[in-house]
């Protein structure tokens, strides 16, 4: 009997190792995702975030306005990412164009938050640290791509190797 449950318990702990994937710490380097020059000379005009444009956005409208008028452009030149909570250890985040007002929830909540720059597209949900991970099995590597305006998971070193980050849901370029 308690063979079965071990089985049951560790086969539970699969879905979530499978969907991550460790990658060098090479990898994990700012300096490699460089934020593109115009990104990073977007001065303003801010524009509000257009929030009615797919289910998410609408469902968590109200922080992500409060959040985007929070302060200037925090991630690759011109976004800024906003987080709030989702339960105990969760938090949920979004990604907003404060140049064209595009908002995104992104697919993965995050247990030991984010790790990103304003000059780089690389972000990081769960961060590497000494914190032990409860809920998340460790981190995953996000990055802008202008071109698709949207998040794409990183999968391996080289950057070729990208997918949309589970984005065909809720992207944030116009359909």
């Amino acid at each position: 009997m308690s063979r079965w449950l071990l089985l049951l318990l560790g086969a539970a702990a699969l879905p979530g190792q499978a969907m991550e994937m460790q990658l060098p710490a090479r990898c994990l380097d700012f300096g490699k995702y460089p934020a593109s020059r115009a990104a990073l000379a977007f001065r303003g005009p801010y524009v509000p975030p257009r929030v009615m444009e797919n289910r998410e956005t609408r469902l968590f409208r109200t922080r992500i306005r409060t959040g985007a008028a929070e302060g200037p452009p925090d991630f690759a030149g011109h976004l800024r990412l906003v987080s709030w909570g989702c339960g105990s250890g969760c938090i949920q985040h979004a990604v907003v164009s404060l140049k064209s007002g595009r908002a995104q929830v992104l697919p993965y909540t995050s247990e030991m938050g984010l790790s990103y720059r304003r000059d780089s597209r690389l972000l990081l949900v769960n961060p590497p640290g000494e914190e032990p991970y409860v809920l998340a099995d460790g981190p995953v590597a996000l990055v802008w791509d202008e071109g698709r305006q949207a998040m794409v998971l990183l999968r391996s070193c080289d950057g070729k190797a990208m997918a949309r980050a589970e984005s065909a849901r809720h992207p944030m370029a116009p359909p």
